[in-house]
């Protein structure tokens, strides 16, 4: 089933070993190389993926070279601004608290966009934290779906990965998602936080209600999670040190 929406909400899903946020609002400017980290660019329609990467007439080409990249705090991954890419973006690494690597766009005109072409997801963290997507057009539709096809947009997925914090995903367009219209467990949708496994807890919350260990948000248009959403009980886990345990 086709989903069209622009991310529009904000909404925060807590956890107690696992946390991510999702903020919506107006875009930043790109930071300069040098303390924040380095700047990789990708260009679609006139990259090379031979390049260094380090600068607008060295860009990549492809998501699948960008994917290669090992990102660190700091860092930022940043995409020519009018261009279309195909495939699927899946960069490496993680940020750090106060320096969060970024995917971001670079240059004028439309937000780039990236089309899934039928994958599992369009843009997929796995297993990382502290990480920014901004400025984005994100499609992905593929043939229609069987009743096996999930297809997302954009997918951050904690996998026995105990503690996952800081996403933040800002100015991201999500539409034209065609996956198979189903639920848990690893559903279809526009934008997606998942946390599964079995072997490191991760009990969590939304909006102050509990969800199991393996559970999934999605975003939605221009609301949020209602506080007291229909979600199973957990018993109540201990928070990490420094941080109070949801209500």
């Amino acid at each position: 089933m086709p989903l069209r929406r622009t991310v529009t909400a904000t909404v925060t899903v807590a956890t107690a070993l696992a946390a991510a946020t999702v903020v919506v609002g107006t875009p930043t400017a790109a930071s300069a190389r040098g303390a924040e980290g380095t700047r990789f660019h990708v260009d679609c329609a006139r990259g090379d993926d031979a390049s260094a990467g380090t600068a607008p007439g060295t860009a990549w080409r492809s998501l699948e070279r960008a994917s290669r990249q090992v990102l660190g705090p700091g860092d930022r991954l940043l995409i020519r601004r009018g261009t279309e890419c195909t495939g699927v973006l899946a960069p490496k690494g993680a940020g750090a608290q106060g320096s969060p690597a970024v995917i971001d766009a670079y240059g004028k005109g439309a937000k780039p966009r990236l089309e899934g072409a039928g994958a599992r997801a369009t843009v997929h963290l796995a297993n990382t934290e502290h990480w920014q997507i901004r400025n984005l057009d994100v499609s992905n539709t593929g043939d229609a779906p069987t009743t096996t096809d999930r297809r997302a947009g954009v997918l951050v997925q904690a996998t026995d990965y105990g503690v996952a914090e800081d996403f933040t995903v800002r100015g991201v367009d999500v539409h034209d998602v065609n996956g198979a219209d189903f639920k848990d467990p690893d559903p279809s949708g526009g934008i997606l936080f998942v946390v599964q496994g079995s072997t490191r807890p991760t009990p969590s919350t939304a909006s102050g209600s509990r969800t199991p260990r393996s559970g999934t948000w999605t975003a939605r248009a221009s609301a949020r999670p209602p506080p007291g959403a229909a979600v199973p009980s957990t018993p109540k886990a201990r928070a990490p040190a420094g941080r109070r345990s949801p209500a």
